[in-house]
């Protein structure tokens, strides 16, 4: 299932782009150089790939899965490039996956700017409080 898993994820997904399975059917991704709509459209590509294609297991049955995925978005700020690094970017979609599996499993949740501009502290916040850097503007929740 893996191998075929892979094979589906790199024809569905850009070259610039970084998925990760993150544990069992849970997958991070981060859309490199895109716009947050972009980044919602892959997430939720890869989300529909997956729960669409039959699986063949090594007996000849097939099997159909699902997957939850956190997304974001590299650079985070476009306007602003280094507002948040790499690293930064990825704790922001595993905390997407984080809110994909609470609320329910085969969703795609990302985690994108808002209206105020990041800092190295996003990802604290986010962590810390994420009610509250989504009401002051810090990030967006797509999904």
């Amino acid at each position: 299932m893996l191998e075929q898993l892979g094979v589906l994820l790199r024809e569905t997904v850009r070259r610039q782009d970084v998925v990760a399975r993150w544990g069992g059917e849970e997958f991070v991704i981060v859309a490199r150089d895109a716009e947050d709509e972009i980044g919602a459209a892959l997430a939720n590509r890869v989300r529909h790939k997956v729960a669409s294609h039959p699986f063949r297991l090594h007996s000849g049955e097939t099997i159909k899965l699902t997957c939850s995925i956190g997304y974001s978005v590299y650079p985070f700020v476009p306007a602003s490039p280094r507002a948040l690094a790499w690293d930064d970017v990825l704790a922001l979609a595993d905390a997407g996956l984080y809110r994909a599996k609470q609320e329910g499993r085969n969703r795609a949740i990302g985690i994108v700017s808002g209206e105020t501009a990041a800092s190295r502290d996003t990802v604290d916040e986010v962590k810390n409080d994420f009610d509250r850097a989504r009401e002051s503007g810090l990030v967006r929740l797509v999904g």
